[in-house]
């Protein structure tokens, strides 16, 4: 051992190292087989793309698929529970201002209407979260 490696201590771990001993080995001789195919020495870039065929993963930008969808299907993946009861509640505490202030209680609908207020923040920040969280 040269100091640089790692002792596995319990059975998967063992597993695991044996496992990434055996893929490291894989993905060397796939590197060297791709740089002699070039008729050039072993670059970064072999041993990237040898590692690339053994674990391909998940590219990290979106394929913008999403962009071709309808915009009332956009507007309807935001939308989420939060969004709805907040909506439901703005407009509520708004017509309970509403009323209030026609029936001379302008004090009750000032109390109303900031409490809409606040609820029609809540759509507006959980519809951006919604937004925002979504994955493909």
């Amino acid at each position: 051992m040269n100091g640089n490696e790692i002792t596995p201590r319990d059975p998967e771990e063992q597993w695991l190292m044996a496992h990434f001993a055996a893929l490291e080995a894989k993905i060397k001789a796939d590197a060297e087989s791709r740089a002699k195919k070039g008729n050039r020495a072993l670059e970064p870039a072999d041993l990237a793309n040898a590692a690339l065929a053994f674990a391909p993963g998940f590219p990290f930008s979106d394929d913008l698929g999403s962009a071709n969808l309808p915009f009332w299907r956009r507007m309807g993946l935001s939308l989420t529970g939060v969004t709805l009861v907040s909506g439901g509640l703005a407009v509520c505490f708004g017509v309970i201002g509403y009323f209030a202030a026609h029936n001379s209680s302008l004090v009750g609908a000032t109390g109303a209407w900031d409490i809409a207020k606040i609820f029609a923040g809540a759509v507006v920040g959980s519809t951006s979260a919604a937004v925002a969280s979504k994955k493909p």
